[in-house]
């Protein structure tokens, strides 16, 4: 596309351009560029677009230009997956077409249905959610036998949202021929299965893979431990002092409880989840809006779709789920050319997930990434490179003086050891340097040390931190027993060890007789008998 493009060049109505000149809107973004002669051409499209890229433009305008403005029926259905984003839409398309007559409405639930009933009746464009128009279509209020075109935005999302059934409902029932449009950040399986199903062969534009991030965010690391996770929120806050900032949580529950500890520490935030009622999500929203609270804390399904301009950071409290949801939570910043910021707060259990993103975005957004800590007072230097870090951040020793951290055991290890221990020990074997503490050498079946290994996993901190106090005070006897008593399989052997040590000694002989020989085998338990003696 060439830089000098205008909307002039992309044959729209002279109502149309008005409009964008009324808003101030002179080119096109790439996204608009790319779509909206195809969509003038009626073509079914299905474009691959970011939150952020000026997609509600990119089939608004051709939707506009295309509809009979002096027709009171239903022409257009625009089904997007949250409220916030229907009245979001619903206002752009209207600010641009509000002065050729066309009325739009925004469709969604919350609200009591027959406060719409005139909204339906005569609007030219209704954008609404899923669930709110399949109870409208099924109860006879919604008509779109002249409905010509459907836009699914946001489809992606609202497939994760569970809205699959309603979309193929509303779909089945819409008339042919029609346009049908489907913007999306990504592509799965579930969203080509809808094309294949709905569409008439769809033409593909990818203006973006949904794995690169824009150049205008810096994007930032901050290691933290689990139970310091808030307070290093908190300390990032204070030292960022953004003008306005995004906090993004991975479940409802969460997002009132970090707005109450913000608060608690003197930040004005505010939350947002979708078990709020539409005036508590409105209110909350206004708050943000107007600058009375500048956190807003919120879970990715509540903020898709919010447009809020002048967000200079965004927090990740935990590491999203996927590279989508981190590109998409980062561009609610650095938009309209300015500077943002994106800070992710990731645990020691969470490293992998983050190194995975990082390897999925581009070589360039890579590259960009900076890991840096923040530094609010108090002040501490770090030993090893000297540069200031947080101090929620979880303290670590120095190089020198932690110990070396003991590889898991592998498998063939475990077999080795396992059949080692499953001989009767000889005497002639016995070596005089082997501890004598029962704890130290207590025997384990391959399934015992296994199941260890797995609860050990889930409790590396705790296990690190035994190992470490131990290993100073050499008494490696007392380590094994200690990390054997963290788990549910070693408390149980260290216990049937110490029952068996408290039984009376029964003194060997070298010399036995055959029948002594004879009974003392039968007697062994089925795992110490060795096979061909």
């Amino acid at each position: 596309m060439s830089t000098t493009q205008t909307f002039e060049d992309l044959a729209l109505p002279e109502g149309v351009l008005t409009g964008l000149r009324q808003m101030g809107y002179t080119r096109p973004t790439p996204v608009q560029a790319a779509a909206i002669p195809e969509v003038l051409k009626g073509k079914d499209l299905m474009v691959q677009a970011k939150t952020g890229s000026g997609k509600t433009l990119a089939f608004g305008l051709p939707v506009l230009a295309r509809l009979d403005p002096a027709s009171p029926d239903t022409q257009v259905l625009v089904i997007v997956p949250t409220r916030e984003l229907a009245i979001q839409v619903a206002d752009e398309i209207n600010r641009v077409g509000g002065h050729l007559g066309v009325l739009v409405s925004a469709i969604y639930g919350g609200t009591k249905m027959d406060g719409q009933m005139t909204d339906l009746a005569w609007s030219s464009i209704i954008v609404g959610t899923p669930g709110r128009l399949r109870d409208h279509l099924t109860r006879g209020n919604l008509h779109l036998e002249k409905c010509t075109t459907v836009v699914l935005d946001e489809a992606d999302e609202m497939l994760d949202m569970g809205f699959k059934d309603d979309l193929e409902f509303i779909l089945q029932g819409l008339p042919q021929p029609r346009v049908t449009l489907l913007f999306s950040a990504t592509f799965p399986k579930q969203i080509e299965a809808i094309a294949r199903k709905y569409m008439r062969s769809p033409e593909k534009i990818a203006v973006s893979s949904g794995l690169t991030t824009p150049v205008d965010i810096a994007h930032r690391v901050l290691r933290v431990s689990e139970p310091k996770r808030i307070d290093a929120l908190i300390a990032l806050i204070e030292r960022e002092r953004p003008t306005l900032g995004l906090v993004f949580c991975k479940r409802k529950g969460e997002t009132s409880t970090v707005a109450r500890k913000l608060k608690a520490a003197g930040i004005r935030a505010t939350y947002l989840n979708g078990d709020m009622n539409q005036a508590q999500r409105i209110a909350s929203l206004d708050q943000f809006k107007r600058g009375e609270a500048n956190i807003l804390v919120a879970t990715d399904v509540a903020a898709r779709g919010l447009d809020i301009s002048g967000v200079s950071h965004v927090f990740n409290v935990s590491v999203p789920q996927d590279t989508e949801t981190y590109v998409h939570r980062s561009g609610r910043t650095g938009r309209a050319g300015n500077k943002g910021i994106c800070v992710t707060l990731v645990t020691p259990e969470e490293d992998r997930y983050f190194k995975k993103i990082q390897q999925d975005l581009d070589e360039g957004a890579r590259r960009a990434a900076a890991v840096a800590e923040p530094t609010p007072a108090p002040v501490r230097r770090d030993p090893e490179t000297r540069r200031p870090r947080p101090e929620a951040v979880e303290e670590r020793a120095p190089r020198r003086e932690e110990a070396p951290r003991r590889p898991e055991p592998r498998r063939d290890a475990v077999r080795r050891e396992d059949e080692r221990l499953s001989r009767p020990e000889r005497a002639s074997e016995r070596s005089p340097e082997r501890p004598t503490s029962r704890e130290a050498r207590v025997p384990m079946s391959r399934v015992q040390a296994e199941a260890i290994l797995r609860e050990a996993n889930g409790q590396a901190e705790v296990f690190r931190a035994i190992a470490q106090e131990l290993l100073r005070q050499a008494e490696p006897e007392k380590l094994v027993a200690a990390l054997l008593s963290q788990t549910v399989v070693g408390r149980k052997m260290l216990e049937g060890s110490r029952a068996r040590d408290e039984e009376p000694a029964t003194p060997r002989r070298h010399g036995r007789s055959r029948s002594q020989s004879s009974q003392m085998r039968s007697s062994r338990k089925p795992s110490q008998v060795v096979y061909g003696e």
